[in-house]
């Protein structure tokens, strides 16, 4: 028997419909809006057992319809399913082969079941038309009620396809990708039942149903998006690193194609031009890039984490951008968030881009195919071009003494810093009439590299020239070897070939030894200010640690800080951690053994340079003394040298008496440079005390208190 109710339904929105396919995105949505308005008609008619008043919209928006109860003796309704299936069949045909209708890209890209379909298209009906809102107050339990609830599209859709509750609870733990990146969070109003979560598009959802353009300026801040038509820098290094990435996109970038996830993991140092080759490969494919800032996202909680990831995944997928995670640097403090972000991502996402430091040191999910390689520093004649390409571009004017082939073989600089340095040089050069020197550049590239490297380490002066050392000629070759090994690094090892037989432990170590006060310090002082590196003096008091495995912790947060700073590490009085490896007697041994094995790790890993100071070298054993590349010993002076030092250390100022005897007091005391000043700077204390000049007799008295330190006996013939 013909159900005429029924019948009256499916004529009143669909009898004048036979469209093949869908010409435009509103006729499309438009079929899709007349199918939840029958769909609604039937269940208020169904509630209320009676006459039912509802607008319908389109031509006949004025127009009422009065229906009777519809019987029924299955809950699924079979005309309604075929109604759906007509829907889909004329979504499914493409009007014209340059059309891509939204909604149809959406299915693809996210891969939505038919149920997910019906939920989208039921919320977004709400947004274009107010009258829906006098329908859910009729439903809902509530007045206030003016969204759809999940528990509304399931009763509806059950009225067109056999449902099972588990889909609905899937849909509602953001475990489909509709519900992870078209609606806003269902945990928002945890004291609600999953069923009676509203169903609220987001913004992005509703930009895209609306065809029109997604709103980039809102996503979080800590993103930026990059169009690929905004590439236009020219290309002057890393143009295999490009090549490579491209194919590697090309051949694996398919959103929604149900492939595993790809991770591309692009690692290096900072301004190696890691973020510079993935768009310059995406802009060859015409893909523009959304780079997210990791070092804000992994100290997100996991909850707030997941619903960032979340939305920067749908922008990604719906727009078609390749999605970066930008200094991915994982750490013992953050795995575990990270683990979870690429966990997440990879349940949705067909390609990801990371960036980072160094390697991933977690795992990447099993469903992942991993692939890194390690964007290298540029070369000599790389270089040596981006610097005259952003020196002609800019405008910038040099001065005589500016050699910029030195200052390449003396900073290993990335590509991405050289522009900085020279804006910040041209800014220091405005006292010089803009015209940029030598000291410009090297002050601009110490303040780029500048950083706080941690807790453990202190910025030193670098004030002390070759004048300002007073060693023996023998100290003073090897030193000016030390700094000859960083000028001229790049000539070696990219000119002449050198740096492929150097494929690990590229940086420079050295061990100062020698007595207390003979200047080891200011020896490093000088190598850094004479190749223009800062200098960092390492705490060594601090470092250590009795608890097991956390002196390799601070180790190991030094030397990755410093890695791309071009800095100069200074280990001061050294022997805590750098003696000879001892027996294993006690569980301390093992344990301090492995601390200085460690190290040694880390200094033949490091690019910089690190300079040990030591009382005692007899004290390293043969192995480390293998892996340093300068022991330079800085002896205690002798009379000559003693006598310019007191030379250099007294000032014209100075008020000395004639009795003063300099001479005679760098023949008759040893001391070091060190106790030279502090003899010295307390005799002037106590001429200025008793307002008198500097006599010898304070001098004398002030050198016999330096003795009395060191334990040392002085003579009383030499106190005349």
């Amino acid at each position: 028997m013909e159900n005429k109710p029924l019948k009256d339904l499916t004529e009143f929105y669909f009898g004048e419909e036979n469209p093949v396919y869908y010409k435009s995105h509103q006729e499309q949505i438009g079929s899709w809006v007349r199918f939840v308005d029958m769909l609604l008609a039937a269940l208020l008619i169904r509630k209320q057992n009676g006459e039912i008043l509802l607008s319908v919209p389109g031509e006949r928006e004025d127009a009422f319809v009065a229906l009777e109860k519809i019987e029924s003796a299955d809950y699924v309704i079979p005309e309604f399913t075929e109604i759906m299936e007509k829907i889909f069949e004329c979504g499914a045909e493409l009007y014209d082969d340059g059309v891509v209708l939204p909604l149809n890209d959406l299915i693809l890209k996210l891969r939505l079941n038919p149920f997910e379909i019906f939920c989208v298209v039921l919320a977004f009906a709400v947004e274009r038309d107010r009258k829906y809102e006098a329908v859910f107050n009729v439903l809902g339990s509530s007045s206030e009620i003016k969204k759809p609830t999940l528990g509304l599209a399931y009763e509806l859709f059950s009225m067109v396809v056999s449902l099972d509750y588990g889909e609905a609870f899937f849909f509602s733990h953001c475990h489909s990708n509709c519900s992870k990146f078209l609606f806003e969070s269902f945990a928002d109003k945890p004291e609600q039942s999953r069923l009676a979560k509203p169903l609220s598009l987001n913004k992005m959802a509703l930009y895209y149903l609306a065809d029109t353009k997604l709103p980039f300026d809102e996503i979080p801040a800590f993103c930026e998006f990059f169009p690929a038509a905004s590439m236009n820098e020219e290309v002057l290094c890393h143009e295999d690193e490009i090549n490579i990435c491209t194919a590697l996109i090309n051949s694996e970038f398919s959103l929604g194609s149900g492939k595993q996830t790809c991770l591309l993991n692009l690692h290096g140092p900072d301004g190696s031009g890691r973020r510079f080759i993935l768009r310059k490969a995406c802009a060859d494919l015409s893909l523009d890039v959304i780079v997210a800032d990791c070092t804000a996202f992994l100290k997100m909680p996991l909850y707030d984490m997941r619903k960032q990831a979340g939305m920067l995944a749908g922008y990604s997928i719906l727009s078609g951008a390749v999605l970066c995670l930008n200094e991915f640097n994982i750490t013992r403090e953050n795995q575990d968030i990270a683990r979870e972000m690429l966990k997440f991502l990879s349940q949705s996402m067909s390609f990801t881009a990371i960036i980072s430091n160094t390697r991933m040191i977690v795992p990447p999910p099993d469903t992942c195919v991993y692939h890194g390689f390690e964007v290298k520093s540029t070369s000599f004649e790389e270089q040596r071009g981006l610097w005259n390409y952003f020196a002609n571009v800019g405008g910038y004017t040099f001065n005589d003494d500016v050699d910029i082939e030195k200052v390449i073989s003396t900073f290993d600089l990335p590509a991405g810093h050289i522009k900085d340095v020279l804006q910040l040089a041209q800014i220091q050069a405005a006292v010089n009439e803009g015209v940029i020197t030598h000291r410009n550049i090297c002050d601009a590239i110490r303040e780029k590299n500048r950083v706080e490297i941690s807790a453990f380490a202190e910025l030193m002066r670098t004030e002390f020239t070759w004048g300002d050392l007073v060693l023996g000629e023998e100290s003073v070759n090897m030193l000016q070897k030390v700094c000859n090994r960083v000028l001229y690094k790049r000539v070696v090892n990219d000119k002449w070939g050198m740096g492929r037989k150097l494929p690990y432990g590229r940086g420079l170590s050295v061990v100062l030894y020698g007595p207390p006060g003979t200047g080891k310090t200011m020896a490093a002082q000088v190598i850094a200010n004479e190749i223009g590196r800062d200098i960092y003096r390492i705490d060594l008091s601090r470092m250590i640690s009795k608890y097991i495995g956390e002196t390799e912790k601070n180790l190991g947060e030094v030397f990755d800080a410093a890695q791309n700073v071009n800095a100069v590490l200074f280990f001061d009085e050294a022997d805590a951690l750098f003696t000879k490896r001892t027996e294993v007697k006690e569980a301390r041994d093992k344990y301090a053994n492995t601390e200085t094995s460690y190290l040694l790790q880390k200094i033949e890993a490091y690019n910089g340079i690190t300079v040990l100071a030591t009382n005692n070298a007899s004290n390293f054993d043969v192995a480390f003394k293998r892996r340093i590349n300068y022991f330079v010993n800085i002896e205690m002076p002798n009379p000559e040298e003693r006598l310019k030092l007191w030379q250099s250390l007294i000032t014209e100022k100075m008020p000395l008496d004639d009795s003063v005897n300099i001479s005679a007091l760098a023949r008759k005391f040893e001391l070091s440079g060190s106790e030279i000043k502090s003899a010295l700077i307390e005799a002037a204390y106590a001429a200025a005390a008793g307002n008198s000049r500097i006599t010898q007799e304070m001098l004398l008295t002030a050198i016999s208190d330096e003795y009395k330190k060191s334990g040392r006996i002085i003579f009383k013939q030499d106190m005349r």
